[in-house]
């Protein structure tokens, strides 16, 4: 079992290598830039290798399943029964089937297949920089057939790693779903905490019982972290922590008090960690050379 942090604990790991022991910041500003700086030393970690051990399978469709709540346009497609549909009215008020006036059912052909990193009806996001794109999609779960070729001919929209890269394509000929292999996207810390009386949204992160949450539904008011399904909390891997702590000393540090150094430092820990786990086996597993 993989042995995790709280974000609360790898805050203080954080704040502890800069030599202080009080508890976390709670000053707007200052907080605010412990928070970016662990964030950013999470993502570079998470991401500088397909870590073995945070890579996950799901089974995915190219659209979100049908249910009545999501108030569908006209032109906007779903997934029902084994097949994809396409609204022919606004709002339709019944589910999909044959014969419905208001929906269509749509060829093979029809369906433009592709993955989005943050589709919003899962709970776990896809990293930018967490997908191999020579083993990301399966017709068969990879766990139970581990034989099985991937599928070819996945690429990414978008620039990489610029804002636009938002969803990876896969063939025409790809199956309906797909089992994906990639590394969601890193934890997050907030130093923000949760008031029962605001409004949040998917993404938004907060800190509450000395824990960061991230919402994972689409409006949240008054649900309370740890208690309604609607948050997701963030735990941090504890093999990555060292270097994560590295990366976010180098970015509070200045030139003066020894900024290269610590990046250097980070650096190296990362490399050390990388040879332990993809060393001996001759494979370089770091950022996907096939991101366009």
């Amino acid at each position: 079992m993989l042995r995790t942090l709280s974000s609360d604990a790898f805050v203080s790991r954080c704040l502890r290598a800069l030599g202080y022991t009080s508890n976390l910041p709670t000053a707007s500003d200052y907080a605010q830039r412990v928070a970016d700086c662990a964030n950013d030393a999470l993502r570079h970690v998470w991401t500088f290798a397909h870590w073995p051990m945070l890579r996950r399978t799901e089974l995915r469709t190219y659209r979100p399943p049908f249910t009545r709540g999501l108030g569908f346009a006209k032109g906007q497609e779903c997934w029902h029964r084994g097949a994809y549909w396409r609204a022919e009215t606004d709002a339709p008020a019944s589910e999909p089937s044959e014969g419905n006036p208001e929906w269509r059912r749509l060829a093979p052909d029809e369906v433009v297949r592709f993955i989005a990193l943050d589709q919003p009806w899962e709970n776990t996001e896809i990293a930018l920089g967490g997908v191999n794109l020579r083993g990301f999609a399966y017709a068969r779960d990879p766990k139970a057939f581990p034989d099985q070729p991937p599928i070819v001919g996945c690429s990414f929209a978008g620039d990489y790693p610029g804002g636009g890269t938002t969803r990876i394509n896969l063939p025409r000929d790809a199956p309906d779903r797909v089992w994906v292999a990639f590394v969601p996207d890193s934890p997050r810390v907030s130093l923000t905490a949760w008031s029962s009386g605001a409004a949040y949204g998917y993404g938004d992160d907060v800190r509450h019982d000395g824990e960061s949450w991230t919402c994972v539904a689409s409006e949240s008011s008054g649900e309370e972290p740890g208690v309604a399904a609607s948050w997701r909390k963030s735990r941090i891997p504890e093999f990555l922590a060292p270097a994560a702590v590295a990366h976010f000393q180098s970015s509070m540090a200045s030139e003066d008090q020894g900024r290269a150094h610590a990046a250097a430092v980070a650096q190296r820990l990362l490399e050390e960690l990388h040879e332990t786990y993809f060393g001996l086996q001759g494979v370089d597993d770091r950022a996907d050379c096939d991101m366009e």
